[in-house]
C-alpha cells in the first residue's frame, strides 16, 4: 500500500466511529474530529525484522580468553578457544580482534583454517606452520 491509501484507511476508520450528527459537524468544519489513538505507525517495521541489541563484551570475557591463551603456551585455533572458554565463536572472534588491535596482547598467524592465536607472535606463527604440516624450524620462505 502506498502512503495515500494508508492515510485514507485511517480516516475511514476514525469517521466510521462517529455518529451521524458528529459526522455532519465534522464535514461542515464546525467540529474537529476527536483524536483517537492510531493502532499502528504507518512506517513501523514488522516485529521479525527488529534486531535485539547485542550484549556488550565484558572485561571478564576478555580476561577469560586472554587467560586461556596465556595458560596454554601454544597457539590455539578458534574452536579450541571456544571450547575452553564456553563462549560462542563470534564473541571470541570479536574479543581477539579487540585484544589484537587495541592492546596488542594477542597475536594471530595463518589463514582460514590454519589461523592460530597466541600471546606472542612467534608462538602463533609456529602453531600455524605446524597446523599446515610445515616445519616451523625452517626460515621463512621468500
Amino acid at each position: 500500500m502506498n502512503m495515500t491509501s494508508e492515510i485514507a484507511k485511517i480516516i475511514r476508520e476514525r469517521l466510521a466511529a462517529l455518529s451521524d450528527e458528529e459526522l455532519v459537524e465534522t464535514a461542515l468544519g464546525i467540529r474537529p474530529v476527536s483524536p483517537k489513538p492510531i493502532p499502528a505507525q504507518i512506517n513501523e517495521e514488522p516485529a521479525s525484522t527488529v534486531r535485539t541489541p547485542r550484549r556488550v563484551i565484558t572485561p571478564d570475557e576478555s580476561q577469560q580468553v586472554y587467560n586461556v591463551l596465556k595458560k596454554e603456551q601454544r597457539g590455539l585455533c578458534m574452536g579450541e578457544i571456544t571450547d575452553m572458554t564456553g563462549l560462542n565463536a563470534s564473541r571470541v572472534r570479536t574479543i581477539i580482534k579487540r585484544l589484537n588491535e587495541n592492546e596488542k596482547s594477542v597475536f594471530s598467524h595463518g589463514s582460514r583454517r590454519f589461523t592460530r592465536y597466541a600471546v606472542c607472535a612467534d608462538m602463533a606463527r609456529r602453531a600455524s606452520l605446524l597446523a599446515e604440516g610445515k616445519d616451523p624450524g625452517k626460515e621463512k620462505e621468500e
